[in-house]
């Protein structure tokens, strides 16, 4: 039995932790706890959805009220506006002020990435690759060098438009 199976890890139950025990600060999205087994369950589950995640330790430190040691802690972090993007479509939150937070925060980020004249190049794109069409064919239609065509279709096209149109409605109000 893996380790996602032992705690019975999936998007509704990440999304639990991260409402219970999470932090949306923007930029980031921070998951803490004192059980490292359980977070490193979850940061294996979220890279097996390409969401990249790393665990920090934080320093025991002692309580002021009764002198002892509190429990060492662990923070799961994700960050990179790709991650966080991908993060907010498949898993998110159900408490909606951390949903806007994050989601008003990726929108900053992705605006911009493209420029409205390569919106209808992306569209095509979309079409003629639902047709079939071949790369090398596509780069001549859409008038693009091969290159240009690639490097779009591997960096620019797979975030951004689909993931700010999946976020549309959790605009805030």
């Amino acid at each position: 039995m893996g380790i996602i199976e032992k705690y019975r890890i999936d998007a509704s139950y990440v999304r639990g932790f991260g409402d219970a025990d999470g932090t949306c600060q923007g930029n980031i999205v921070q998951l803490a706890n004192t059980n490292y087994e359980l977070l490193f369950a979850i940061m294996t589950y979220l890279h097996s959805v390409n969401i990249k995640s790393g665990i920090y330790t934080h320093k025991i430190i002692m309580s002021q009220i009764t002198g002892k040691p509190h429990k060492r802690t662990y923070t799961l972090v994700i960050s990179g506006v790709d991650n966080l993007a991908r993060y907010a479509v498949l898993i998110g939150f159900n408490i909606d002020y951390k949903m806007e937070h994050l989601t008003t925060w990726i929108k900053s980020q992705c605006a911009g990435r493209r420029k409205p004249g390569n919106l209808e190049t992306y569209y095509k794109y979309i079409e003629l690759k639902s047709l079939g069409v071949g790369v090398t064919r596509m780069s001549k239609i859409l008038n693009l060098t091969l290159s240009n065509l690639q490097y779009r279709i591997k960096y620019k096209y797979p975030i951004a438009d689909d993931l700010i149109e999946a976020l549309t409605p959790f605009q805030p109000k």
